[in-house]
């Protein structure tokens, strides 16, 4: 025998009136808050990101671009991004998101040339070995 219980969700100041349902059944078991894991070794890395107006810095598309004052990566910035924002992203996503956990570690695949992926930082042990405790990894 299945049970299934449907809440409705009230909405909130400044929603729409579009009701919002959420349906749990038997299926649903399992499922737990997504477990996020940033590692920001590439902010430790002064030639990946503007440091002075005039530098030449390479894009996604594997251009170059010069830098101008509002792209420069400050101390205060790097800060403001290592303890708030990313911290702060991930606490939003993981209070929303819920997935079956991945078994055992998270292997990172190695990522093909062209792929946007390749111009992060992902440590040699993160495609071997894994990465404990996460469902997603941000770098």
């Amino acid at each position: 025998v299945q049970s299934t219980g449907v809440v409705r969700e009230l909405p909130r100041k400044g929603q729409s009136g579009v009701q919002a349902y959420t349906v749990a059944t038997d299926e649903n078991e399992g499922w737990k808050l997504i477990r996020i894991k940033a590692f920001t070794k590439d902010l430790e890395n002064k030639s990946r990101y503007c440091t002075k107006v005039g530098d030449e810095v390479m894009d996604f598309q594997d251009d170059t671009d010069d830098c101008v004052g509002s792209q420069i990566l400050t101390d205060e910035k790097k800060s403001m991004l290592i303890d708030h924002i990313i911290p702060g992203a991930i606490k939003l996503h993981r209070d929303r998101l819920r997935v079956q956990p991945q078994e055992g570690k998270l292997k990172v695949p190695k990522f093909e040339n062209g792929n946007p992926c390749t111009h992060f930082t992902v440590p040699s042990d993160h495609h071997s070995e894994g990465v404990e405790n996460a469902d997603f990894v941000l770098y």
